[in-house]
Parts: structure tokens; C-alpha cells; sequence
């Protein structure tokens, strides 16, 4: 029988955690070239793919979805583990979020 950690690790979506993951890196890489020490990551997955209501509301608390609560709680544990501030906050329009980076 699978432990709990077993089956939630096999039950991970790794592919739109490191999907997400790359998008705020590469954000992160183009405002250190440009002198930044904050991003504002708009365009990824969680931000503006098809499910960005899904995420919002999920982190809203207004639905329960745990694997996505879960892939937003790896990308938070991927940048703090690597020192950097990361909050989620609303977008302008609303009903979607966006990733505020610092460093």
C-alpha cells in the first residue's frame, strides 16, 4: 500500500508545476537583466491559462480543488526554499491573480 506522501506525490501534476515554475523564472531572469528587484508574473498557467478562474477562486477559498491548491503551494515552496518573497495577488480584472516576486 502507498504511504499518503507516496500517492500525493504520484498524483502530482509535475508538469504545470514546472511549466509554472519556468514562466516565473524566466520573468524573474529578464527583470534582473533589467536592473529590477520585483516581477510581476501575469502570463503562465496559473495566471492566464484556460483554469486561471479555477486558481483564483481555489486561492480565494471561495472552491475547494486540492490539486490545485497543492501546485500553487509547490511554486510558493519553490521560490521561498530559494529565498525570494512571493505573494499572490488579485489581478486587475478580478477574477484572476498574479505572482508579485522580490528579491
Amino acid at each position: 500500500m502507498l504511504t499518503a506522501k507516496e500517492a500525493r506525490l504520484r498524483a502530482r501534476d509535475n508538469t504545470t508545476i514546472h511549466s509554472e515554475i519556468s514562466a516565473i523564472e524566466s520573468a524573474i531572469l529578464v527583470a534582473v537583466d533589467n536592473g529590477l528587484l520585483t516581477v510581476a508574473v501575469t502570463t503562465s498557467v496559473m495566471t492566464s491559462g484556460p483554469d486561471d478562474e479555477i486558481y483564483w477562486n481555489v486561492w480565494q477559498g471561495n472552491s475547494t480543488n486540492y490539486t490545485f491548491q497543492d501546485q500553487m503551494d509547490q511554486v510558493i515552496k519553490y521560490f521561498e526554499n530559494l529565498n525570494y518573497s512571493i505573494e499572490q495577488l488579485t489581478a486587475q480584472s478580478a477574477n484572476t491573480f498574479i505572482w508579485q516576486i522580490s528579491w
